[in-house]
């Protein structure tokens, strides 16, 4: 047998046999030797390292640099930090600590300016021109929808990370009241998605206008109709989201599961509720009276929904921080201690 062989547990194991041991007992007892020598040498080797680096030791070199680099690139550097504490930490401590990271923000910034830019450019495509008004609807709604699932998802995880790492547990012990831990979180939210949204917005008004300057004769008012009615219903849905999306949070085991859920509420519910009134044989009017009705239909699912979920928020969020124990505890982060 090769010497190397002898080191693995798996040699000792096969002669351990009485025939294999019979047949050569010197391979047994030097694989045993063998393995526990090396078992003893990692264990001495471990334990002189763990007593050299279980402190925490500055970076140095390359290291220290890489750091730098990074925390400059995700968070901005020192003086940009200093002013978004200043700015940020006065309005709200939860604010500011959630928004020390701009990678996110940056990025669905610039994902959501390159899908409203898509968008646009779809609409000059013959399948979705603005001459079929109805066509053309699609390009605005799929953004919409897209934008609102993307504030769900992240409405959910923020409690949902929060619970499973302790961090809502180690903020409860601060002077902060429940009502200034949900008004952070919430507007850490819409601090998020205020670029987003504005972009959305901006679509939203050229589509109207090239829609207004396309549109077959009779059709500009129902495009100036649609555009108004979805503004007004995604501003609405948007914070009535970032609650229901929050309260799910606090009982839900994955992000995705809140959002689901959030979503269903919100966006989802009154497309239910608007199929089951044409199902249910009321006579339909012009278009831009349908879409009145489903645009008021979504404002008060979105009230309904919004604020039951921000009553229950305020009600229940210490007992279910206290009934739904984290699964591994939050690393220690000295910037919750300026939470006081």
């Amino acid at each position: 047998m090769h010497p190397l062989q002898m080191l693995h547990p798996f040699a000792a194991f096969i002669h351990a046999h009485d025939s294999g041991y019979a047949a050569a007992p010197s391979v047994f007892i030097t694989s045993v030797m063998a393995t526990q020598i090396l078992a003893w040498l990692l264990f001495g080797i471990a334990s002189w390292r763990v007593s050299r680096s279980w402190q925490t030791r500055p970076a140095l070199g390359r290291w220290l640099r890489w750091q730098e680099w990074r925390r400059n690139l995700v968070q901005g550097n020192a003086p940009d930090r200093l002013k978004r504490r200043r700015r940020l930490l006065n309005v709200n401590p939860l604010l500011w600590l959630q928004s020390r990271e701009r990678v996110m923000r940056l990025a669905l910034t610039v994902a959501t300016l390159l899908l409203a830019a898509g968008c646009l450019w779809i609409n000059f495509e013959r399948a979705f021109h603005w001459r079929d008004i109805g066509a053309a609807m699609a390009c605005m709604i799929f953004l919409h929808v897209l934008v609102l699932m993307l504030l769900a998802f992240e409405a959910g995880c923020q409690f949902v990370e929060a619970r499973r790492e302790g961090g809502l547990e180690l903020v409860l012990a601060t002077r902060l009241s429940v009502r200034e831990i949900l008004r952070g979180h919430f507007l850490t939210t819409l601090r998020v998605f205020a670029p987003t949204l504005t972009i959305v917005f901006v679509y939203d008004l050229l589509w109207v206008l090239f829609a207004a300057a396309h549109a077959r004769p009779g059709n500009a008012g129902l495009a100036l109709a649609f555009g108004a009615c979805m503004a007004i219903t995604l501003a609405v849905d948007a914070g009535a989201l970032a609650w229901c999306a929050f309260y799910r949070g606090l009982r839900a085991r994955r992000p995705v599961h809140a959002a689901m859920r959030g979503f269903a509420e919100i966006v989802l519910a009154p497309l239910l509720w608007f199929g089951l009134v044409l199902a249910g044989g009321v006579q339909q009017g012009s278009p831009a009276l349908a879409l009145a009705f489903f645009a008021a239909l979504n404002l008060v699912n979105a009230w309904i929904f919004g604020t039951g979920a921000h009553q229950r928020l305020h009600e229940e969020f210490r007992q279910s921080i206290t009934e739904h124990l984290p699964s591994r505890t939050k690393d220690y982060d000295a910037d919750y201690a300026l939470l006081k």
